[in-house]
């Protein structure tokens, strides 16, 4: 497939006036590949050749891992002319004493029958441009004047009636048939629309519409009213055998993964399975993510966690469904503390999407998750904290942000910090093995190893902190339908701007740089905890109880079983044996 194509430049460029013809070769597989341009005018650049070839990295074949490189198959023909028009257009001091002459025989070029500006037929012609103005180095778009067909002027009383009586038909018709409406207007129309009056300004800039807009399949370009847009999952088995998750966050739709074969995202990142997300009612597609969940546990045996599922249980997709959506929650939050990934509203909006659909687990199956019983175990029974039934610290926070019966972060803060800290002082002492030595007596160095070790565990405590108090808490008078509903209403996005205020408190989680900083962050700034030699005694207190639950060894064991691994308690004299 061919197309032709016309660039213009700027009125206020130099190049104004210049009328650049262009030829869109598409492969069959497009957009997979890009299509080819060649440019059928001569053009003074460093980056066209001789035969109109332009060479531009967007169009280039994407052949290695880097990502933000090459062809990506989320551009779109108006995205690639509108960089092609910077692009062409941006040697303006190096080609000065060209630029008049490319002018001219831009203006002189001919593609008949249709191209012929000096005749005044410019092709292809948008249907709102003027030729005249064009060949003169003036603005492309048609001046439109308003006047009177007659000398007479209107009452003003009439037209207020008429205006006031139009705008209330209109504004009778609901909300979501009238962001139907105008979702069929371009961007410059939308613009001109707000002018008419207030209430269309706020509906053109309402979340609601801006939210609907963007909710778009990268590939196919089909909203999420045409197809059923997820995301893409790249679940692999790293060098130690383990599984490791991750996702882009873009938007795909189920043909494009299904039926077009798509397996990389708008800047090239791989994937292999395909999520759907729940956007709306209408949109949440369960028998997709049924499927979705079936695919991941035949391809990626192991992967999904499958100890919580009741013997003799009928339908074992809940547990599997919540345990993805626990480990895509807690990946993108781990990766955005480490500092792997930005705290993009991207990535914001993202875990949200996550969220809605836990709600609707919880509503759906909460008797056989059992979310609440869970919870109360953990917060009553010291057994319920251990390894062993919770191997996941992370688990029970997200099931904490489901908001089951009244829990609050005051609630569960001190049980939950205190096995997190038991557990990290396997970490502390795998840092500095002196850690194991509890009668030390260095407060300082403790309190700072200890902060090295575990900031990324200390910043995850941090963002549920946040997460429970800014969300679940200011929410605790609704019920899972009504913050269901308040998602659904803003098209899986929280009310207001609150990914604005996430982002900025995660900001703040980043900026926290002392274990003192965090126990005030999370509100354990208490008596106990005011001073450095009081945390480091809680620290010490912490991985005494990790060694009584068998997270750790004492520092005896631990300096005999260094010996025997490093051959110390062998042959001193010949060591290469144990090599």
């Amino acid at each position: 497939m061919t197309w032709h194509a016309t660039l213009l430049a700027h009125p206020d460029s130099d190049y104004a006036g210049i009328i650049l013809h262009l030829v869109m070769a598409f492969p069959e597989d497009y957009p997979q590949r890009s299509c080819k341009v060649q440019l059928l005018n001569s053009l003074h650049h460093s980056h066209v050749h001789g035969d109109g070839h332009i060479c531009l990295d967007m169009l280039q074949t994407h052949h290695s891992h880097e990502r933000y490189f090459g062809w990506s198959s989320s551009y779109s023909v108006m995205s690639i002319l509108l960089q092609l028009q910077a692009f062409l257009f941006e040697e303006e001091k190096d080609q000065i004493y060209y630029i008049q002459e490319d002018v001219n025989k831009s203006k002189k070029f001919k593609y008949l029958p249709h191209h012929d500006p000096e005749n005044g037929k410019i092709w292809p012609c948008a249907p709102y441009w003027d030729v005249n103005a064009i060949l003169n180095g003036k603005s492309a778009l048609k001046s439109t004047k308003i006047g009177l067909t007659s000398g007479s002027t209107p009452k003003i009383h009439n037209l207020k009636g008429m205006t006031s009586s139009t705008t209330c038909l209109f504004m009778d018709l609901p909300q979501e048939m009238l962001i139907h409406i105008f979702d069929y207007l371009t961007t410059i129309e939308l613009k001109t629309l707000e002018k008419v009056c207030t209430t269309f300004r706020q509906l053109v800039n309402s979340r609601e519409f801006s939210t609907a807009r963007e909710l778009v399949c990268f590939y196919s370009k089909l909203t999420f009213r045409e197809d059923t847009l997820g995301i893409g999952l790249f679940i692999y088995e790293n060098k130690k055998g383990r599984y490791e998750l991750s996702t882009s966050l873009d938007l795909i739709g189920y043909k494009a993964f299904h039926r077009d074969g798509v397996r990389k995202g708008v800047w090239n990142a791989n994937f292999n399975f395909w999520l759907p997300l729940y956007i709306n009612k209408q949109h949440a597609n369960v028998n997709y993510f049924r499927d979705s969940i079936a695919c991941i546990r035949r391809e990626c045996p192991g992967f999904l966690d499958e100890r919580a599922i009741p013997e003799k249980c009928k339908d074992d997709f809940p547990y599997l469904a919540m345990d993805l959506l626990s480990r895509l929650m807690n990946t993108m939050i781990v990766e955005i503390m480490k500092g792997y990934s930005h705290a993009s509203i991207k990535a914001l909006q993202g875990y949200c999407h996550f969220h809605r659909w836990m709600i609707y687990l919880a509503q759906t199956y909460g008797p056989e998750l059992g979310i609440l019983k869970s919870v109360h175990r953990f917060l009553n029974y010291a057994k319920a904290c251990h390894k062993n039934e919770c191997p996941d610290l992370g688990v029970f926070l997200r099931l904490s942000v489901l908001g089951p019966d009244g829990i609050t972060w005051d609630s569960i803060k001190e049980v939950v910090v205190h096995e997190v800290t038991v557990r990290n002082a396997f970490w502390i002492q795998l840092k500095d093995p002196n850690m194991a030595n509890l009668n030390d007596g260095n407060d300082i160095a403790r309190v700072k190893i200890s902060w090295e070790s575990s900031q990324v565990s200390c910043r995850l405590i941090m963002f549920h902190v946040f997460f429970l108090r800014q969300f679940v808490e200011k929410h605790r008078d609704r019920s899972l339908e009504m913050i269901g509903r308040m998602y659904d209403v803003n098209y899986g996005c929280p009310e207001g701007n609150f990914e604005h205020v996430l982002q900025k408190g995660i900001f703040k989680i980043l900026r926290i740089s002392r274990l003192s900083e965090y126990f005030q962050y999370i509100g354990m700034m208490s008596e106990y905890l005011d001073s450095t030699a009081k945390i480091a005694d809680y620290l010490r207190k912490c991985a005494k109880r990790s060694i009584e639950v068998g997270y750790t060894q004492p520092q005896q064991q631990q300096q005999k079983q260094r010996r025997v691994s490093s051959g110390s308690s062998g042959d001193y004299n010949d060591r290469r044996r144990y090599r």
